[in-house]
């Protein structure tokens, strides 16, 4: 049972690395223990690629259409 949703805004981070996916990993295991979602948003295009590239995708929910160019 899911008791809400949490938004990440992800604009902040200019320059993702290991790193970065490693603490939003951390974040969404967090988020999933209180019984909530994470949502990514205004994620860059680099992010989103670093997320895919490590095959997270399926598990770090990018928010469609609200990625920065």
């Amino acid at each position: 049972m899911t008791i809400g949703t949490i938004i990440l805004d992800c604009a902040p981070l200019e320059e993702p690395d290991a790193g970065t996916i490693d603490q939003i990993a951390r974040i969404q295991v967090a988020v999933q223990r209180g019984g909530c979602d994470l949502q990514l948003e205004n994620a860059s295009r680099s992010l989103v690629d670093l997320i895919d590239l490590c095959g997270l995708a399926g598990v770090l929910r990018v928010e469609p259409g609200r990625q920065a160019e």
